[in-house]
């Protein structure tokens, strides 16, 4: 099985719930068990929950099936991150763009000091790359102060792309 794969399992509410576990625990393993399977389980649980909401304008499972996919490709910390403070907070789509291309940043435009203090909660459940993200680089630079001195200056790439 692809991660893609096991997204779309766990993101099809007709799907089986063994199936849905052993996609979970497949995912357990490629977050090299940060996460458990009931923490996975809940997340794509409330995601699928979105799928009736009206108010969306654009289908919510495409968005689910970009983030979940681009995160647990590219960046595991923030998908482990996002998984974790899914617990507290419930609201992984505000990390994706409202409009195709998707990018993962931020979907839509709030002030720096907002978009800087979710990210630094964020940062608080996971650490996680900055670099890639699509949010300003004043941004980056504020959030990857926090992310060097939280995690005592673990730092592998620049935080603003040259």
């Amino acid at each position: 099985m692809t991660i893609t794969e096991d997204i779309k399992i766990l993101l099809d509410p007709s799907v089986l719930q063994l199936e849905q576990t052993n996609a979970a625990l497949r995912l357990v393993n490629i977050c090299d068990f940060h996460l458990d399977e009931k923490e996975i389980l809940y997340l794509f649980y409330h995601s699928r929950k979105d799928f009736g909401n009206k108010y969306w304008n654009q289908s919510p499972y495409k968005k689910y099936l970009f983030l979940y996919n681009e995160l647990l490709n590219n960046n595991k910390g923030m998908f482990i991150a996002i998984t974790k403070y899914s617990k507290v907070y419930f609201y992984p789509l505000y990390f994706v763009s409202m409009i195709e291309p998707y990018n993962v940043g931020i979907h839509y435009y709030i002030c720096d000091y907002k978009l800087i203090k979710v990210y630094k909660i964020l940062l608080d459940y996971n650490d996680f790359d900055v670099y890639d993200l699509e949010i300003p680089d004043r941004c980056k630079l504020e959030i990857q102060k926090y992310k060097t001195t939280k995690y005592s200056g673990k730092l592998t790439k620049s935080a603003i792309k040259n």
